[in-house]
């Protein structure tokens, strides 16, 4: 049985979304993180930024950088609010610079 998470082929950068997210998860959940990024690697979206930090009130806040395919960065929150760990998500577009 593979241990590895299965690869996609390559998506041009055409066709790809950079979103900024922040989550309020879990933080007593020890799969919390690993749901989130697995579920974003099935959707192919590629998590390129993540820093977490433990709030005052015990909540986990995880903010991430991802690109997503053009066709469903709309789906992203939804997909990730669906998650029990998950309390809230907030995501914006990032503007791709002037070339």
């Amino acid at each position: 049985m593979p241990t590895a998470l299965p690869t996609h082929p390559p998506t041009t950068a055409g066709n790809q979304v950079e979103l900024a997210l922040a989550l309020e998860i879990e933080p007593e959940s020890p799969t919390a993180l690993l749901r989130i990024v697995a579920l974003l690697h099935r959707r192919r979206c590629q998590v390129t930024e993540a820093r977490y930090r433990s709030r005052i009130n015990g909540s986990g806040h995880l903010e991430l950088r991802i690109d997503a395919p053009r066709a469903h960065a709309h789906c992203v929150t939804a997909w990730l609010s669906a998650l029990l760990e998950v309390h809230n998500v907030i995501a914006r577009e990032i503007a791709a610079p002037d070339s």
